[in-house]
């Protein structure tokens, strides 16, 4: 069978300022997936940077099949039913071509995160329904659910629909918001009085946040009305944003995998047991400095409320593939504070726990071969930022010493405008 594994890039990638890897490579697992399962023909196609696929900023890793690659760069550690194919661009009618001359019998889409907006699943999406048109069967999650993901306001009023619980909000649409400094027509602005009104009748502290971010990144927090009110009034509001009251609580994530097509277990869906997440002194996540431990203790928490929600949110849903939820354990409910309708910053540790890989996940979330997730291991994943990759190197010289670590990720980018958003390295230890 010739599986075609893919993923785009809308976002622009320059691998002079932007690197991003892990140990075991992401190649390696590809090359000891494709040894197991030599039923499969696989081709990853997919633009750099490449999350989850092939680690193209590290040459002693990037192993490609001269047979579909022009790269020179070619190593011997590569089975022959696996091959690279490189998108150069990442336009949907562009890589569904790419991907149409292969004649593939079947499709999957392995969407990562990307900066600065996380529309990388929507490009996707949209190239998977000009594959549909061509008759090539492809496993990945409709646009409309991508954009109800990619969108933070969406994703509230799709939830709300379902009676799933997140935080009261109020969505502000910055064009609206400022128009009266536009026109002068207008006396007042009465959107901005609507949008005041409700803010002054929340609780707080509130959580602003930009309805396409990713990674919380520009998210801040506002303690009283007129800090948040400033912020809306000033010129960093340069977008549309949600505001959420913030719930007191425990802040964990889970994924759930499987797929709508997936018939090689009892139920499409597989919930996997929450972690629970630090938090800095702001009372939230920091994507470039946290810990992730797991699994919960149900003795702790009522998981099986918990785990019959998510089972109702994935049939809904019908995702394919990973989703990812942030959730708050907060006055003994269980809150969903955002969806992610892709592999996440989760995937590789929820792989080690489960003693496991990500290819061997991506392939079994679409029913392409047999295996179960259960007996998770216990798991720790430690996030340190980083600002060079001198600082990166040493890291990598310490964990190796540690057998302890199973994984190791890091994440740079020369060229993000703070120091506290350059990077991180992450480790992942579980208590084998």
């Amino acid at each position: 069978m010739k599986v075609v594994i893919y993923s785009t890039n809308p976002s622009p990638h320059n691998p002079e300022t932007f690197l991003i890897g892990s140990n075991p490579s992401w190649l390696s697992q590809w090359n000891e997936t494709a040894k197991k399962h030599n039923e499969l023909d696989i081709f990853i196609v997919a633009a750099l940077p490449g999350l989850f696929l092939f680690d193209a900023n590290d040459n002693k890793d990037f192993c490609t099949a001269p047979q579909v690659s022009k790269s020179s760069d070619i190593n011997s550690c590569t089975p022959p039913n696996l091959h690279i194919v490189l998108l150069e661009s990442s336009l949907p009618e562009h890589a569904a071509e790419k991907i149409a001359l292969l004649a593939p019998d079947i499709v999957v889409a392995a969407s990562s995160w990307t900066l600065s907006y996380d529309w990388l699943p929507l490009n996707d999406s949209v190239t998977a329904n000009l594959l549909g048109k061509r008759g090539i069967k492809t496993i990945c999650n409709s646009s409309r659910l991508s954009m109800n993901c990619f969108n933070k306001a969406c994703t509230h009023n799709m939830l709300e629909k379902h009676g799933f619980l997140m935080p009261e909000y109020i969505y502000v649409n910055h064009e609206m918001y400022k128009t009266d400094l536009k026109k002068a027509s207008a006396t007042f602005n009465a959107y901005r009085e609507y949008v005041l009104s409700r803010l002054s009748e929340m609780s707080f502290p509130v959580v602003i946040k930009p309805v396409a971010g990713v990674s919380s990144l520009g998210l801040r927090i506002a303690d009283t009305f007129p800090a948040a009110k400033a912020f809306l009034d000033s010129r960093k509001n340069g977008c549309d944003h949600i505001v959420e009251e913030y719930l007191p609580g425990i802040q964990m994530g889970l994924e759930i995998h499987g797929s709508p097509y997936n018939r090689s277990i009892k139920n499409k869906y597989t919930v996997f047991p929450p972690m629970e997440f630090s938090l800095n002194s702001y009372g939230i996540t920091n994507p470039r400095q946290s810990m992730k431990k797991g699994p919960v203790s149900q003795e702790k928490y009522p998981l099986p409320e918990l785990y019959a929600e998510m089972e109702r949110l994935a049939e809904i849903l019908q995702f394919s593939g990973t989703l990812q939820i942030d959730l708050v354990y907060s006055h003994e409910k269980w809150y969903i504070l955002e969806l992610n309708s892709r592999l996440s910053g989760m995937t590789s540790t929820y792989a080690a726990a489960f003693r496991t890989t990500v290819p061997e996940m991506i392939l079994q979330d679409a029913g392409l071969i047999d295996g179960e997730y259960k007996n998770m291991k216990k798991v720790v994943s430690i996030k340190i930022p980083v600002k060079s990759l001198e600082n990166i190197k040493e890291l990598e010289k310490e964990t190796a010493e540690n057998k302890n670590i199973k994984s190791t990720i890091y994440f740079y980018d020369s060229e993000a405008e703070q120091e506290r958003e350059k990077g991180y390295f992450e480790m992942i230890e579980t208590d084998d």
